[in-house]
């Protein structure tokens, strides 16, 4: 039995290597075939007499020419032969190889991978090189946050009016690049040129016809120019990476192919990186439906891939978590009876469908059942997602679970420019690396710790809070910054129910934010509006303690509760304001002792933010936190309005006992301008009726406190509910919040953190708490122009 079955897979062993050189050599003569056509085609062109159009000929026949050569290399190396034997490529008795005749296949289910396996050489500089002056005028650029294209310009080529040559660019030094005559923004005129280019081809010359009609542009590494260049389609093997046509991206998509993040805003492309044979295959696929070339080789069958989920950095796999499982797609033309995920101790955890088709032609996407997402540990280790179709088969993926390193920093790849300071110092998100804790903690203090976090507390979801601040923290040590659509996404997949008041989720990432989690803001390179974290700290407080600022993962908050209690401190939580909202933590005791312990910086509290009551909270002109100065000047933005009051209807929002006057009160209908560049970059305007003038700003906030003063006596739409405890409540529905200084001073002093309440849609507010001292200096002082409630 032993012999047979080693015959058995020396057989299929065999006829899978037959299978793989009959494809290569198919991949060999359609390339021929390709280029002897195009070469025919040249010579047959008629031309005038004289040598200028034979040697425009020669010129274009050149690449031709080292492109077969490199196949000829290819073909010999196949054979087994030197490049040095002159001999005929395929000589007349070389027949090409077939599989022998049908037999009983040999069952190969249970080996590593079923598919077959064909090699695709790297692209060699030489290749590259020979064929420069045919190859594509893109090129596509990293930008650390995103990648973004550049658009070269050939002697002779032709451009609109609108656009002029510039040959000194920093972006591309010795190079002559094609730019906007009137840039969106002067600093990355080369990329607007670049993405218009997709729309506009005539911006090119016209030579990007070829590529914009298949829908498929591929790139790889330029050795001179160290860039990624576009490549001719029939170099697709060589591609490492391409843009394609949003049809065409779930064939990528299916097979796992990582995506890259684009510089420009436009659905119609999307980026990915090619590295596996069956993203080769779905890509030549694409293009010979298109008709630009031969197929080479047969598309494989359709698979299944993961989707999001949270990634741990250096490549480490995903989070351990319930929440850091990716989703899985079912490609077209499938479906599946049963989803579900097997651990490293063979246990399991059920998938359930997260979408239903519009038609076959789109993926289904199954996501981790709600009970699978509340797990926050999981098994450590390889899991595997199997997918079972109603036709029987099943269909498995691998995947890697891993904790979170608590000892890597955040990601740090540009600051944020312009963040909500109201001119008030406020503390840096980064710090320098700190010291690693020089404290062993006993097992009895760690259980303390964790028996500390999981107490019982109606206001507390311990389960929301430790998933997010795990889950965010991995995202940080991968990434520089966050989009808020990407903030919103992790939110919803634990917590999405019904009874949400509109803009509840913008609310929740306010109150991250004042808390002193994350800021959000404009970046410095690109003036886009992302979501940076905070590094963790220890502030020390003015009326004596420390408050723990920053964030930090559920493990290591874990420690720093654990080392202060083994150090005698005094732990104290601070509430939140509803049970979406993470807790603060403040102690009492060596406060120095515990920063050296735990590792944490500790700084003064007016190093983190000043005390508000000596600052100007006056909104007469914008600042230079506005960003106005640096604000693009192009032509190709738009103007929207954008609601400060109204979000929520007539009545969806919590109400005082005795109603407020009016000249207390914004209308419902006031709204503010809100201006949108091509490239996505975002400012809001608001006008003073009485003068004409316009406040303008880059922060949302700013403006809709503006717009609200104008629209009452002056005043924030926020007062105080309930003096007993310091409350201060938002009033009505207006979209704004306090100043970001003033609720982080208020997030260090009051009884508990900032945030929404959770309520019925027609029930909720913003909450704040102030501390008695600064609600005694607000009565004497009126530093602050919040509404005074009438009495009863």
């Amino acid at each position: 039995m032993q012999d047979i079955e080693n015959d058995l897979r020396d057989e299929a062993e065999s006829r899978i290597r037959i299978h793989a050189l009959n494809a290569r050599i198919a991949e060999i003569v359609g390339d021929l075939e390709t280029g002897l056509d195009e070469t025919a085609s040249i010579i047959d062109e008629p031309s005038p007499g004289g040598l200028t159009p034979w040697v425009i000929k020669l010129a274009r026949l050149l690449p031709i020419v080292m492109r077969l050569r490199q196949i000829k290399r290819q073909a010999l190396q196949l054979l087994g032969r030197n490049e040095e034997e002159k001999e005929p490529l395929l000589p007349a008795d070389v027949q090409v190889l077939s599989a022998p005749a049908v037999q009983e296949e040999p069952d190969l289910k249970d080996s590593e991978s079923s598919s077959i396996s064909i090699e695709i050489e790297p692209i060699e500089e030489s290749n590259i090189e020979a064929a420069r002056g045919s190859l594509g005028p893109l090129l596509l650029k990293d930008l650390d946050y995103a990648f973004g294209l550049l658009l070269l310009h050939s002697p002779g080529q032709s451009i609109p009016e609108e656009f002029r040559i510039d040959a000194t660019s920093d972006w591309l030094a010795d190079q002559a690049l094609v730019v906007p005559q009137d840039p969106e923004d002067e600093l990355y005129a080369p990329l607007e040129a670049g993405f218009r280019a997709l729309d506009e081809p005539e911006i090119s010359g016209d030579t990007l016809h070829p590529w914009l009609n298949t829908g498929v542009l591929p790139f790889a590494m330029d050795p001179e120019l160290r860039l990624l260049r576009l490549l001719r389609l029939e170099q697709l093997s060589d591609a490492t990476h391409v843009l394609v046509q949003e049809k065409f991206a779930s064939l990528l998509q299916n097979c796992g192919a990582e995506s890259l993040p684009l510089d420009f805003d436009d659905d119609r492309w999307q980026g990915f990186e090619i590295q596996s044979e069956e993203s080769h295959h779905a890509l030549q696929h694409v293009v010979s439906q298109m008709g630009s070339i031969s197929p080479a080789v047969v598309l494989q069958e359709p698979r299944i891939s993961n989707r999001g989920g949270v990634r741990l950095a250096e490549g480490k796999g995903y989070l351990a978590s319930g929440l850091g499982l990716p989703l899985l797609a079912i490609p077209e033309g499938l479906s599946a009876e049963l989803v579900q995920i097997r651990f490293a101790d063979q246990t399991c955890g059920l998938y359930e469908k997260f979408n239903d088709r519009a038609s076959e032609a789109e993926r289904q996407l199954w996501e981790p059942s709600s009970k699978l997402r509340r797990l926050k540990e999981l098994p450590i280790g390889a899991a595997v997602l199997e997918a079972a179709f109603n036709d029987g088969s099943l269909q498995e993926r691998t995947i890697r679970l891993a904790a979170l390193d608590a000892s890597l920093p955040f990601r740090r790849k540009h600051h944020l420019a312009f963040r909500e300071d109201w001119e008030l110092k406020l503390g840096p998100l980064s710090l320098p690396p700190s010291l690693s804790p020089s404290i062993h903690l006993d097992e009895a203090e760690l259980r303390w710790a964790w028996q500390r976090i999981h107490e019982h507390d109606y206001n507390v979801n311990h389960l929301f809070e430790q998933q997010m601040l795990e889950s965010l923290s991995a995202l940080f040590q991968r990434r520089g910054s966050l989009p808020r659509r990407d903030f919103y996404a992790l939110y919803s997949q634990l917590r999405n129910k019904p009874n949400e008041w509109p803009g509840f989720a913008e609310a929740v990432l306010r109150g991250w934010c004042e808390g002193g989690w994350l800021e959000e803001g404009l970046e410095s390179i690109n003036g886009r509006w992302q979501i940076q974290a905070i590094d963790p700290r220890l502030v020390q407080l003015e009326g004596g303690g420390a408050q723990l600022v920053g964030l930090l993962g559920a493990r290591r908050l874990m420690a720093v509760l654990a080392c202060a209690h083994q150090l005698k401190l005094t732990v104290r939580s601070v509430p939140p304001s509803c049970p979406d909202m993470p807790r603060g933590w403040r102690f009492n005791g060596d406060i120095r002792a515990l920063s050296e312990a735990c590792g944490l910086s500790l700084v003064e509290q007016s190093d983190w933010i000043p005390d508000p009551r000596h600052a100007s909270w006056v909104l007469d002109k914008p600042l230079a936190c506005d960003a106005g100065s640096t604000w693009p000047t192009g032509l190709r933005g738009r103007r929207l309005s954008d609601r400060v009051c109204g979000r929520r209807g007539l009545d969806h929002h919590w109400k005082p006992t005795q109603p407020l006057p009016e000249q207390y009160r914004a209308p419902i209908s006031l709204k503010i301008d809100s201006e949108i560049t091509a490239r996505g970059k975002r400012r809001w305007h608001s006008i003073d009726p009485v003068n004409g003038a316009e406040f303008s700003s880059c922060h949302f906030n700013r403006v809709a406190l503006h717009a609200l003063v104008i629209a009452t006596d002056g005043l924030w739409p926020f007062g105080f509910t309930d003096q007993d405890r310091g409350q201060l409540d938002r009033l009505y529905d207006a979209q704004a919040y306090l100043p970001l200084p003033l609720a982080r001073y208020l997030a260090l002093t009051g009884s508990y953190m900032p945030g929404p309440t959770r309520h019925q849609p027609s029930d909720h507010t913003y909450r704040y708490f102030a501390s008695r001292d600064l609600e005694r200096s607000q009565s004497i002082q009126k530093f602050l122009p919040i509404t005074t409630l009438p009495e009863n």
